[in-house]
């Protein structure tokens, strides 16, 4: 199976530098529009026999610019990572730690935040069920949290444990062909 997976245009959220998590109040910039559009060019040959979105808008919208007049699938497992609390903050206001927030050994509980360990478990499952499926190509479109979960899943964890250096960019893909990699050995925490 071949996976493509998409990380949502960037947002008004995105460019003011505020921490998402599962509000969904921000909206696509005209920036995140063209992301979009490139996207879909680049994707414009590739038939997909399933689309997956995350049900927060900017996610769907996404996937409707790229593959306009499909149908679209939706999953809470790909919902973004709740912040909890912290949802709104700009991180220049310095009321949380983005690496302590994505510190997978410290299981960081407060603020309402939701754990690493209970996102990945959940990013985790839904690709252990995708797999068994019998699809060629499957297009997914989510968020950058859900990115760190993924690239952890196929590639395993980063050597140095720095989880944020696996945050995909806005408008940003990623492609898994699935047959090519089922022995990954670098794997922590959920299992496959």
């Amino acid at each position: 199976m071949e996976i493509v997976f998409v990380r949502h245009g960037q947002t008004t959220w995105n460019a003011e530098d505020r921490l998402q998590g599962q509000t969904d109040e921000p909206v696509l910039t005209e920036k995140g529009m063209e992301q979009i559009k490139l996207i879909g060019k680049e994707l414009k040959n590739i038939e997909f026999d399933i689309i997956i979105s995350s049900p927060l808008k900017r996610a769907i919208q996404t996937a409707e610019g790229i593959k306009p007049n499909s149908n679209i699938m939706i999953d809470n497992r790909l919902t973004e990572r709740s912040y909890g609390n912290f949802e709104g903050h700009y991180r220049s206001s310095n009321t949380y730690d983005i690496k302590q927030l994505w510190n997978y050994g410290l299981e960081y509980k407060e603020e309402q935040v939701e754990s690493v360990k209970i996102l990945f478990d959940r990013v985790y499952d839904f690709l252990n069920e995708l797999i068994k499926k019998d699809y060629k190509r499957v297009l997914l479109v989510s968020h950058g949290g859900v990115s760190i979960a993924i690239r952890s899943y196929f590639e395993g964890f980063p050597v140095d444990m720095n989880l944020l250096s696996y945050n995909l960019d806005n408008g940003k893909f990623l492609f898994y062909d699935t047959e090519k990699i089922k022995n990954c050995s670098n794997k922590v925490g959920a299992e496959r």
